[in-house]
């Protein structure tokens, strides 16, 4: 019995860590911080030189903690826009020309997503810059990938 309780509990942590890396991921897509030829990111312009130096606990915290509070925002985001236009277009907040294609409800919804996007990155005491970068870094390395997932779950477990 204590056998299968501990592989029941191995088997939910796997999956909310699978859970996670893919918000995390769709998060990237959403913020357009993608692998493109354009290399677009978040709200503002890229810069991978400053995400290649140490990226603090506290900036893990505060990125993780982001990450949190935007998840359900993008998540109503793509609920409310699917009702108005079927599948959603992906909405990158620093490309006016994805909230181009939206018009009308969509588009406000879309635009308030970005701004309170902003709003809670900031709140979080991080730059768009910074929040850009680590996820850059974040995609590209493994190990910050993992602190960032063990961040997420760890301020979870003390949400629950």
């Amino acid at each position: 019995m204590t056998i299968a309780n501990n592989s029941r509990l191995t088997l939910k942590k796997m999956l909310w860590r699978s859970l996670l890396a893919g918000a995390i991921s769709v998060l990237g897509v959403l913020a357009g911080v993608t692998p493109n030829l354009e290399g677009r990111s978040l709200f503002i312009e890229n810069n991978c030189a400053y995400a290649q130096s140490i990226i603090t606990d506290e900036e893990i915290a505060n990125y993780a903690q982001s990450v949190l509070e935007i998840e359900p925002l993008r998540q109503q985001l793509y609920n409310e826009i699917k009702k108005i236009v079927g599948t959603p277009p992906p909405v990158v907040c620093n490309d006016p020309s994805t909230s181009d294609l939206l018009t009308g409800d969509a588009r406000d919804i879309a635009d308030s997503y970005c701004e309170e996007s902003k709003a809670i990155v900031e709140k979080n005491e991080l730059s768009i810059r910074r929040f850009n970068e680590i996820t850059e870094t974040m995609e590209n390395n493994p190990d910050i990938q993992l602190r960032i997932v063990q961040e997420i779950m760890r301020k979870q477990e003390i949400m629950n």
